[in-house]
C-alpha cells in the first residue's frame, strides 16, 4: 500500500507482480476500487453556463447519457485537470476527475460559479464508491450481474441499472487501460 491523495492505494498484490497484473487486465478483466476519484453532480437551470465556462467539452453537442473526455481550465486556458463529463439528464451532469486534484478542481468550480453568479448546484459525492472493471472480458463478467445488455451501452455512454443486486448504479462505458471497461458508481 502506498499513500496517494489522502488514500492508501494498492500497487501490487501478493500473488502477482505488477507486470502480471497488467497483462491480466489486458487479456482478461480486472476490478479496481477507484473510490478515491473525485465524483461531482451538477444541476440547475444555468448549469450549462457553468460547465461551458470551466470545461473544453462541447456541452451543446453532449447528448443525454453520453460522456466526453474533457479538460478543466484556468482563466488563461491552462489545464487544471482532465475528467470524464456525463450528461445525465436535462440540466444535470456527472463528473469524474482525479483525486490528487480534487481540492483544486472544487475550488475552481466554485470560483467560476461565484464570479459568473451562475445558478448551479455543485454536489461533491464524498460517500459514494466508484469501481472500474477493465479488460476485454469486462462485458462477459459484468453481464452476469446486470439488468440490461451491455451491447446497448456503447463507449462513452452511461445508464442507470441494477448491478449484482444493487439498484441505482450509474454504469459508464469508459476506460483508461487501453481495453474495454466500465466505471460503476452507486447513485
Amino acid at each position: 500500500m502506498v499513500p496517494f491523495a489522502g488514500w492508501l492505494m494498492p500497487v501490487q498484490y501478493n500473488n502477482a507482480s505488477i507486470k502480471e497484473s497488467h497483462l491480466h487486465c489486458r487479456s482478461h478483466a480486472s476490478l479496481f476500487d477507484v473510490s478515491h476519484m473525485l465524483q461531482v453532480n451538477f444541476s440547475g437551470a444555468k448549469v450549462v453556463d457553468l460547465i461551458k465556462a470551466c470545461f473544453v467539452a462541447d456541452v451543446d453537442a453532449l447528448q443525454e447519457h453520453h460522456s466526453a473526455y474533457t479538460l478543466l481550465t484556468n482563466d488563461s486556458g491552462g489545464v487544471i485537470d482532465d475528467a470524464i463529463l456525463t450528461c445525465t439528464g436535462h440540466n444535470s451532469y456527472y463528473l469524474v476527475s482525479n483525486a490528487s486534484r480534487a481540492d483544486v478542481v472544487m475550488k475552481r468550480l466554485k470560483q467560476v460559479r461565484e464570479e459568473q453568479q451562475t445558478e448551479a448546484d455543485i454536489d461533491k459525492l464524498e460517500d459514494k464508491s466508484l469501481l472500474a472493471l477493465q479488460g476485454p472480458a469486462m462485458a462477459n463478467v459484468l453481464s452476469q450481474g446486470v439488468s440490461q445488455t451491455l451491447t446497448e451501452l456503447p463507449f462513452m455512454t452511461s445508464t442507470t441499472m441494477e448491478v449484482f443486486g444493487i439498484p441505482q448504479c450509474r454504469v459508464t462505458r469508459c476506460g483508461y487501460t487501453g481495453e474495454d471497461g466500465v466505471e460503476v458508481s452507486y447513485i
